[in-house]
């Protein structure tokens, strides 16, 4: 099979105080990891099974017989997306957050680099 087991890029407590421990463990290893095993119990002995999950998709995504399939593989690369997406610690937008001031006070965003690189 060309679909690796859902992994989180950072620890389960990494995101919190934004997403707790549990809720992540919980949405995780409940929810995404029952997709997942659903999905390759479904794909497992087929053609299917070589496809890489986007083309899994993608082949899955207009025949009604496969419909079920398609909503396991999906909801599977929506949680990798997800994942992804997010940042342990959000201190990037904390210390952004910190420095951007209001024009209307006669202050100004400091010229120095951010988390998110420089602004030049």
């Amino acid at each position: 099979m060309n679909i690796e087991s859902p992994a989180i890029p950072y620890n389960f407590a990494d995101l919190e105080p934004a997403m707790s421990r549990d809720a992540l463990v919980f949405h995780f290893s409940r929810h995404q990891r029952v997709c997942f095993d659903r999905m390759l119990e479904m794909v497992r002995g087929s053609e299917l099974e070589a496809l890489p999950l986007d083309e899994l998709i993608r082949v899955t995504e207009r025949n009604p017989a496969q419909h079920l399939l398609y909503r396991y593989a999906a909801e599977v690369w929506n949680h990798n997306l997800f994942w992804r997406s997010m940042r342990p610690r959000l201190h990037c937008m904390r210390e952004l957050g910190n420095r951007i001031s209001s024009p209307a006070f006669g202050s100004a965003l400091p010229r120095r680099p951010s988390c998110h690189g420089d602004m030049d």
